[in-house]
């Protein structure tokens, strides 16, 4: 089995789904008169699409972190956890908590510079702790609402921290293993039915997202067939997985209705995403390739940072309309959007090549040779 495993077409994914999170985030505006316009109404249909960009990273996180312990495990016979944590911290920390530093410490007192209201209502020890999605459960949005952002990291640490325990402990019966967190997923779900944030942000909920992609891993390196139907497959089935997946995302929350479809929601919205890694990475006549866009690929590599700074770019540049006195419309929400990408881009890149890069230099004194 080969060492170092790249998938170049995933960083083309990881910034398209980047994309729809900054889209999800630009657009929305608690003005009600813009509410109403038809535009907005129209535009806003595409809501439930973008929102499930968040599912995408969760499935992509549990694909790759179990194909490289697996792979890991294969070629030394073990997996080392220390070094598996010590690699994920290097990669995540430093960024998450210079971010928690800006929310918690740089930003009441900017705040107060300006003479505007500087509590929070987001417990700090939660957000240190990687617990952050159990706050927002508890108290919402925080009042530097792009400390907010973070939920989703803390959910990943969470499953970083216990995953490679599992596979270390369960050796024989690993799908058996995944098999029953979804299941453990999906009923927790139903219990939580009515309750959205729960649905939404809780762990338990989203592990269906991150078992899934786990067991697309599994499966490509346990069975060599699943690799070659989707080498094998043909242009027309590929198009026609994709339109289905589209279909299913567009029009998610009028066919999950009642708490049985809710609690089973996420599943098939994980299976196409599953289902769009393995085209990429394996299908030889696939209709387009993310790698064939260069632009995509190369900002693929920032997209952490893209996602922890967007956020913050997207509050400065609202505030420097309301200071110039431009009334929110259509057309400014457009324009906000139209600055604010750049900006986070431009933030993002000096982030990974002058603060984050020193970090991971670190990180190949924590690889692991061949056994």
């Amino acid at each position: 089995m080969k060492e170092n495993v790249r998938f170049p077409n995933l960083d083309g994914l990881r910034f398209l789904g980047f994309l729809s999170v900054f889209l999800s985030h630009s657009f929305y505006t608690k003005n009600v008169f813009v509410q109403q316009q038809s535009l907005y109404v129209y535009l806003s249909k595409g809501q439930t699409f973008l929102e499930t960009d968040i599912n995408f990273f969760f499935v992509l996180s549990g694909y790759l972190i179990t194909h490289s312990l697996l792979q890991e495990e294969a070629r030394t016979g073990h997996i080392n956890v220390p070094y598996f944590y010590a690699r994920r911290l290097l990669r995540i920390w430093p960024l998450y908590y210079a971010c928690l530093l800006f929310g918690f410490l740089v930003f009441p007192l900017l705040k107060s510079f300006l003479n505007l209201p500087k509590g929070e209502v987001a417990n700090p020890l939660l957000y240190l702790t990687f617990l952050g999605n159990f706050d927002y459960i508890q108290h919402g949005i925080p009042t530097a609402s792009f400390l907010g952002i973070l939920w989703s990291v803390a959910v990943v640490e969470q499953f970083y921290l216990i995953w490679p325990l599992l596979l270390k402990v369960v050796r024989s019966e690993r799908v058996l293993l995944l098999i029953l967190l979804i299941v453990a997923s999906v009923l927790f779900r139903y219990f939580n039915a009515d309750n959205n944030t729960i649905l939404y942000f809780h762990t338990l909920s989203t592990t269906t997202d991150l078992a899934v992609g786990a067991l697309s891993a599994w499966l490509c390196l346990r069975f060599e067939s699943v690799i070659a139907f989707f080498k094998g497959m043909k242009k027309l089935p590929i198009v026609g997985g994709y339109l289905m997946g589209m279909v299913l995302l567009v029009n998610l929350k009028t066919l999950f209705v009642g708490d049985w479809l809710i609690a089973f929601e996420r599943l098939p919205v994980a299976v196409f995403f599953s289902f769009v890694i393995l085209e990429q990475n394996y299908a030889q006549r696939s209709f387009f390739k993310m790698t064939s866009s260069g632009f995509f690929s190369y900002w693929g590599r920032y997209t952490y940072g893209l996602y922890c700074f967007h956020l913050i770019v997207l509050l400065f540049v609202s505030r420097v309309f309301m200071l110039i006195r431009l009334e929110e419309s259509i057309f400014t929400l457009a324009l906000q959007s139209l600055l604010a990408l750049p900006i986070t881009m431009a933030v993002s890149w000096v982030s990974y090549h002058y603060f984050e890069k020193y970090f991971l230099q670190w990180k190949k004194t924590f690889s692991v040779a061949r056994g």
